[in-house]
């Protein structure tokens, strides 16, 4: 259960900042807290997230952030959706991993052994 002091400092933060930047590796954080601690569902995530970046002060890389959707949505691992996308921005041609059901949902995935 969050602090609920903190809780608030941190909600009045995010309404009164000019700009919010949020990386992925904070949003793939955000998700993982989220299913694996507060045990919410992909749809209730998804929610928060598109929640999240809708506020007009957040920026965020949205391309990214659809690529994590689309994979958790299709019931695998946002952070596999965000890497793999940002890791085709910097040119790679494949996204290598020990995860077979990422290998499942992204095309250019190849599994480790």
């Amino acid at each position: 259960m969050d602090d609920p002091r903190q809780a608030s400092i941190a909600q009045a933060m995010l309404q009164n900042a000019e700009l919010v930047a949020l990386a992925t590796p904070a949003l793939c954080e955000f998700v993982w807290v989220l299913t694996k601690v507060y045990k919410k569902t992909t749809s209730d995530v998804i929610s928060a997230l598109q929640s999240l970046i809708a506020c007009p002060n957040v920026v965020v890389n949205h391309a990214t952030v659809a690529a994590g959707i689309s994979v958790l949505a299709e019931g695998g691992d946002f952070a596999d959706g965000a890497i793999a996308f940002e890791g085709e921005l910097l040119g790679a041609k494949t996204f290598a991993t020990f995860d077979r059901a990422a290998v499942k949902l992204i095309p250019n995935a190849r599994l480790l052994k």
